[in-house]
């Protein structure tokens, strides 16, 4: 992964530099001290260290070797920095989906709520119109005529009483 990644390179030193972070100047600075080397380990068993060719080969090995060194110290170095502007950037994405998470928590229970309160709204609504159409009925039964009892004959009062006690 690229956290493991970024927690290699920070423990890296010059000299155990990954192949992958090798560029074609360090490859081509290591190949020419490879070369180098070879030509100096044999003029050396021949002539002696003592001699020119041998001083020369050395001085340049010398220089190739502190030119490798810094090479490798700038490859090390932009690794570095791509990772610590990597761990900065996941830093701020955490903090982003972080933020992300409370927002949908938030999200959630606010549609919970608004679930709760439809209902309730919902219910209260059809309370209203049942009590509505109940007023209306009310209201259409005290216009019509009451019952259909019809008066026939209008009653008199007797004139005498009927039984005495």
């Amino acid at each position: 992964s690229q956290q493991a990644h970024h927690e290699t390179v920070r423990g890296l030193n010059l000299s155990d530099l990954p192949e992958s972070l090798k560029t074609a100047p360090i490859r081509e600075l290591e190949t020419r001290i490879s070369q180098k080397d070879g030509e100096l380990a044999a003029l050396a068993n021949r002539y002696g260290p003592e001699w020119p060719s041998v001083k020369t080969l050395t001085s340049e090995l010398v220089e190739l070797r502190q030119q490798l060194e810094l090479a490798k110290r700038q490859a090390l170095g932009g690794v570095r920095q791509e990772s610590e502007l990597a761990n900065r950037r996941f830093a701020e994405l955490e903090a982003a989906a972080s933020e992300q998470r409370a927002l949908v928590d938030k999200l959630n229970e606010d549609s919970i709520q608004y679930s709760i309160l439809k209902r309730e709204s919902d219910s209260n609504t059809e309370l209203y119109q049942g009590l509505l159409q109940r007023l209306k009925e009310a209201g259409v039964s005290a216009g019509l005529p009451s019952s259909n009892v019809l008066v026939v004959d209008r009653a008199e009062p007797p004139r005498l009483a009927a039984s005495r006690m």
